[in-house]
């Protein structure tokens, strides 16, 4: 089963951040947003306010990112952005670095 493959990874993934989980705050969706490679489990992963987002190209045939991916991304109450290659479309996290004790 596809679906349990893409949960067990994310399972691992969580489970090797566990040292940096709460310092998450931005995360790149799978293949340009496809949404056969989206999995909601990656809401799991990081703060619980989070940023998600996709590069693509503005005329591939593909139709990423899905409005889909978008729509529930956004209905779970975080900020999705895109980036493609508009130099004026860009996208800038600003990361504060506090040294652990």
């Amino acid at each position: 089963n596809q679906d349990t493959g893409r949960m067990s990874l994310i399972d691992d993934m969580n489970k090797h951040l566990s040292s940096v989980r709460d310092r998450i705050g931005l995360i790149q969706l799978p293949h340009h947003g496809a949404r056969e490679n989206f999995n909601s489990k990656l809401f799991s992963i990081g703060v619980s306010s989070k940023v998600f987002f996709a590069s693509y190209g503005n005329s591939n045939g593909y139709g990423h990112p899905s409005p889909r991916v978008w729509e529930e991304v956004g209905s779970h109450g975080m900020l999705c952005c895109g980036v493609d290659e508009n130099r004026c479309n860009t996208l800038t996290h600003v990361v504060k670095i506090i040294p652990q004790k």
